[in-house]
């Protein structure tokens, strides 16, 4: 297994974290370069089998959560192995374990915020720290999301909804209105994207969309899918990944149908900016891809 990069066919322009608009006439090129993994499926640092990510902006390195083997592992840009950086004890709930972690985020200090799935638990690594500290309990997590006030922003997809999680309060800021397709309603919510603006971006596995939801918002917005599972441009097939640039633009892994999809603010479809070529490791291929994410130059 392994992680993939497209570049730009075209660079002339570059974004930073506070400032990640991509051309909208930008193009990438077809065939992709494997930048961690690639050895098959193990336990070796060599070795990847990636779930979520987050690409670190500021130096290019990408974080990895590896749900079969418990553990995050760092990327260092270029390198031809990672290092475990949270994890990688074992299975377990012990603070110095992880149980099939799953969602990630990473602050400047390179502090590690971390879905860990099977322990119903968020967790919070200091960089070079060999324990974690629970921050949060008793979750169904999936994605996560961090502004820049430190709120904590959670995918609980057995209750069907987002929350947000900050000095100890909850507050329901999309869903929660149980099981269903309405606007008002999730379905399988499990990536979450959050914007500079505190909108939210919810990935619906099994409504095959994305909504928006701006802050305080009863209901989300389809920005991407909401036309049945399919392979058509204006349809997804289980996504499970979302990336949001400033001008709006949504980039979607959808998973199923084995290609990243670029929804334009607005449009009524996609354009594949990343495989669509059937499941495969061609290099024009993607085999069930999770998540997305950009770093600085656009890859």
């Amino acid at each position: 297994m392994k992680v993939t990069v497209l570049s730009l066919s075209a660079l002339s322009f570059s974004f930073a974290q506070s400032n990640n608009g991509i051309c909208a006439s930008a193009k990438w090129v077809s065939d992709a370069v494997t930048v961690a993994g690639n050895h098959g499926n193990g336990s070796e640092l060599n070795q990847v089998n990636p779930n979520y990510l987050y690409v670190n902006y500021r130096d290019g390195s990408i974080f990895i959560t590896d749900w079969w083997f418990d553990r995050v592992v760092k990327w260092e840009d270029r390198a031809s192995s990672g290092q475990v950086v949270a994890g990688g004890k074992g299975r377990g709930n012990a603070s110095d374990q992880l149980g099939g972690p799953v969602g990630i985020r990473v602050d400047a200090d390179e502090t590690l915020t971390i879905c860990d799935g099977q322990n119903r638990r968020v967790q919070r690594w200091k960089k070079g720290a060999s324990n974690g500290e629970t921050i949060l309990t008793n979750t169904s997590c999936r994605g996560i999301a961090l502004d820049n006030k430190g709120a904590l922003y959670v995918v609980d997809w057995v209750q069907f909804r987002v929350v947000k999680w900050q000095a100890s309060m909850a507050e329901v800021v999309a869903g929660g209105n149980g099981e269903g397709a309405g606007l008002n309603q999730l379905k399988n919510p499990i990536g979450l994207f959050l914007d500079e603006n505190q909108a939210l971006y919810v990935v619906d596995r099994s409504n095959h969309w994305v909504t928006k939801w701006e802050p305080g918002a009863k209901e989300g917005i389809i920005v991407a899918g909401g036309n049945g599972q399919g392979d058509g441009l204006n349809q997804l097939n289980s996504p499970t990944g979302v990336f949001v640039d400033t001008k709006g633009t949504v980039y979607v892994s959808d998973r199923l149908n084995n290609r990243v999809v670029r929804w334009s603010k607005g449009a009524t479809a996609g354009i594949v900016i990343a495989g669509g070529n059937g499941a495969g490791n061609g290099s024009n291929q993607l085999n069930g891809g999770f998540d997305v994410s950009f770093d600085r130059y656009g890859h």
